[in-house]
């Protein structure tokens, strides 16, 4: 990793500025007889963007305390292990998740290493983010309550080949493989259709929270083959709580995606032949 600043996936206070703005314009617009509320929902906003800054500060001066190499610029206790967020972006049905995961006991380090990292997650799916990465809780007064957490295609494993094969009553046929080759996703599809309209391979991460999918590839005759680089946009990323799906850009994931490999979550591929007016026929086979 190159010496630089950790990213810092917080909202800050402007963020949460630019949203109260637009909320009150929105009534003042709409629903003019509700301007009573105005005040009511400046004063919330107001608490709302102060704590943010409060966020966005601590977070701020943990990635000043280490560059993307790891080295610290000073000795700082911290805990290894993983987050965990979830985000899912549904107005006031919306659901948010962290966790940590410690995975080592607190120590006063000079340098952040990941020996414990066994892999990482970054999955997006429209307004749903899901991180599971390896990180250090710290534990100085100083940004007590902050992680600083770690993408490298280096954690990622060797896993697979998984074969695929599956056929219809009406004679289509298709095989399928895929393998992880570290930050590469390499798959292959063959279909030999009758009836069926096309076929396709599909990579599936159940995460407990919601389950994501990715096509990997799709025919309507014949063979198809891909390398896929799953290994996102390397670097330290300091994190204060769950992150929002409007923050997935910067982890090198666009809306809908699949990045990286690890215990925290479930993978299965997935062969699909698509009969036309009928239910699709699959076979599943874990990565």
């Amino acid at each position: 990793m190159e010496a630089c600043r950790p990213e810092v996936l917080v909202d800050s206070a402007w963020d949460r500025a630019g949203i109260a703005i637009i909320a009150v314009v929105f009534i003042a617009m709409l629903a003019p007889r509700a301007l009573w509320a105005v005040p009511i929902l400046l004063l919330a906003s107001a608490a709302t963007i102060i704590l943010a800054a409060k966020r966005f500060n601590k977070a701020s001066r943990a990635a000043e305390l280490v560059d993307c190499g790891g080295a610290l610029k000073r000795p700082v206790a911290a805990r290894p292990g993983y987050v965990v967020s979830y985000y899912h972006d549904a107005g006031r049905h919306s659901t948010i998740y962290f966790k940590f995961e410690p995975a080592g006991e607190p120590t006063v380090l000079s340098r952040l290493e990941w020996t414990h990292a066994r892999g990482y997650i970054v999955a997006a799916s429209g307004y749903r983010l899901y991180l599971w990465l390896p990180a250090y809780e710290i534990l100085d007064d100083c940004c007590r309550g902050v992680y600083i957490a770690a993408v490298d295609p280096a954690f990622l494993p060797q896993r697979g080949p998984v074969q695929l094969t599956l056929s219809t009553p009406e004679g289509d046929s298709a095989s399928a493989g895929l393998a992880l080759r570290g930050a590469v996703l390499e798959a292959e599809l063959t279909f030999w259709p009758v009836k069926a309209r096309s076929a396709r391979l599909e990579l599936h991460v159940d995460t407990g929270h919601h389950r994501f999918k990715k096509v990997l590839l799709a025919a309507e005759s014949g063979s198809r083959r891909v390398e896929l680089d799953i290994g996102g946009r390397p670097g330290l990323y300091v994190i204060k709580g769950a992150v929002p799906p409007t923050r997935a850009g910067v982890l090198g994931i666009e809306r809908e995606g699949l990045l990286g490999y690890g215990g925290g979550g479930e993978y299965t591929a997935r062969l699909v032949i698509d009969i036309p007016l009928r239910p699709d026929y699959h076979v599943d086979a874990q990565l």
